[in-house]
């Protein structure tokens, strides 16, 4: 697990060309506590969820290095310190697609199953 001793863990995948989001990437590596820095992708029907609740940092391929720095410094300041445990257990929680879905198109929620 060494996810669990990085403070910032990168996820790199479409390399400049128009694809969907890996969401399972980020379930493999969050729950352990590092701050995911990702490309942006054209899949975006997740991105505020996981920008708010899940602590994900989007950004261009580009400027992947100096999002990851940027994290790094601010984890370094004790900026994370109060949200870092609540974003584990988010991740740790699992994804409710249920929940998600409907908060995202403005829709009461409904069953999966």
């Amino acid at each position: 697990a060494s996810y669990a001793k990085a403070k910032v863990c990168l996820i790199q995948h479409s390399y400049l060309t128009t694809c969907g989001g890996e969401y399972h990437r980020l379930s493999e590596f969050a729950p352990f506590g590092c701050v995911p820095v990702v490309e942006n992708f054209a899949d975006t029907i997740g991105i505020p969820i996981y920008e708010r609740c899940g602590g994900v940092i989007f950004t261009n391929l580009t400027q992947m290095m100096a999002a990851a720095e940027d994290v790094i410094a601010k984890i370094d300041q004790g900026l994370y310190n109060n949200c870092s445990k609540a974003v584990t257990n988010w991740w740790k929680a699992g994804i409710h697609w249920e929940k998600i879905l409907p908060t995202v198109f403005g829709v009461e929620e409904v069953s999966l199953f």
